[in-house]
């Protein structure tokens, strides 16, 4: 009897702690489906819950502001301390002027430092961000009319200019940190290529809605009895017309394709190979994209008659992108492979990656990757492609290889 209670209290005990840690386990799993929860309205209305909590703060100083100026007509009963107030203000805005002038030249130099080496297109669109400048536009402007306020300080006053100094400088520093993470946001790979997916959507869906109003004047009348046949039934002749007229409809999502196949294969070249991805992923989204906007004018090919309309230069054009991008990388490790067998076992053991590229063989594999050149590695360069000429060349060269040469087969 006395050995049974001992194992019971103990088995209590034990039954208890298991209970508690449960409990605690529990606790633990409701605690971080309450930060995921509020992590994602965070993200979807966060910024329309600070800008709603902003704007109640300045309703209730404009309400509260004869308190105000009951306790600041107090304390500024002097004209001499009005006059250090004004001072004060005009300090503060002249201070305020030049900080805006800094911020400004320093974050946008960071950008486009950081972006200078992206497709010349991309690189305008995204230097002339509309949010960023207007942001330093909108911190110029009241910076200006902090130093504007010192004009206006007198008795009568205080509240109002005192109330309208303090929150144009919040809303100064809340236009720096915005203009600081959008800058942030657009020197990000991954937020380019969103960008630039989103401005291609909106240009065909600005495309598909002209070809849409524009129907009524390119579709032809016919009379009541007639029946449809059924091509008519499987094609939209209106949109494909339109289309036909407005043959450059698609320049602009072309462009794109070209941007995403540039990202792809510089990023690609630098073993990034999640930016490298999703640059595959916008060509796939811009081409879902463009097959939504052109609907039913896609036909078929008749193996009797030669239609021009079963090809699509846009497909052919994304397609041609995608050959050039294998092409270029089983092209570049062939010649850097070359090159390097060349060299005797020891050197090429011995020698680091920076004398290789001083001696020009990675050097001028990466010139040829970012040069867009194409280059037969099984004889001379076409007399378009300089950098691949040179690459081939330098292969050759060092690896004494030749055409049919059984030391270096055909790949």
């Amino acid at each position: 009897m006395p050995m049974v209670l001992p194992n019971a209290i103990k088995f209590a005990a034990a039954r208890t702690r298991k209970n508690i840690q449960r409990r605690i386990a529990a606790l633990w799993q409701h605690t971080y489906r309450a930060q995921y929860r509020l992590g994602r309205w965070g993200i979807r209305y966060g910024s329309i819950a600070f800008s709603t909590v902003l704007l109640l703060l300045v309703f209730a100083s404009v309400y509260l502001s004869p308190t105000f100026q009951s306790a600041l007509e107090a304390h500024y009963a002097t004209e001499q301390a009005i006059e250090g107030l004004r001072g004060l203000i005009l300090n503060m805005g002249s201070a305020l002027i030049g900080a805006a002038a800094i911020v400004t030249s320093l974050v946008l130099f960071a950008m486009q430092v950081n972006i200078e080496r992206m497709p010349h297109g991309l690189f305008r669109r995204l230097s002339a961000d509309l949010k960023l400048l207007g942001a330093f536009a909108l911190a110029f402007l009241l910076a200006i009319g902090v130093a504007t306020l010192s004009t206006f300080v007198d008795q009568a006053r205080l509240a109002h200019v005192v109330l309208a100094t303090s929150w144009a400088v919040v809303f100064i520093l809340i236009s720096f940190m915005y203009a600081y993470r959008r800058a942030l946001g657009l020197i990000n790979p991954l937020r380019q290529l969103g960008i630039l997916v989103h401005d291609t959507r909106k240009e065909l869906r600005i495309w598909a809605r002209r070809a849409q109003r524009a129907m009524p004047l390119l579709e032809r009348e016919e009379p009541a009895s007639a029946t449809s046949s059924p091509p008519d039934s499987t094609h939209d002749l209106a949109r494909t017309v339109f289309f036909q007229i407005n043959n450059r409809w698609t320049d602009g999502a072309k462009r794109a394709i070209r941007h995403a196949m540039s990202f792809a294969r510089r990023y690609a070249e630098q073993g990034d190979y999640e930016v490298s991805g999703a640059a595959l992923n916008a060509v796939v989204g811009i081409n879902a994209a463009y097959i939504e906007s052109k609907g039913k004018t896609f036909y078929a090919n008749n193996p009797f008659v030669d239609n021009p309309l079963s090809s699509d230069s846009f497909f052919n054009d994304t397609l041609e992108h995608l050959r050039q991008k294998v092409v270029y990388r089983s092209f570049c490790k062939f010649c850097f492979a070359s090159w390097e067998a060349g060299l005797p076992g020891e050197v090429r053991r011995r020698v680091a990656p920076e004398q290789l590229a001083r001696q020009g063989g990675p050097g001028l594999w990466s010139d040829a990757m970012t040069s867009r050149k194409e280059c037969n590695p099984h004889g001379d360069a076409s007399r378009n492609q300089p950098s691949g000429g040179r690459l081939c060349g330098l292969a050759r060269e060092r690896t004494g290889w030749r055409r049919g040469s059984p030391a270096h087969p055909r790949q």
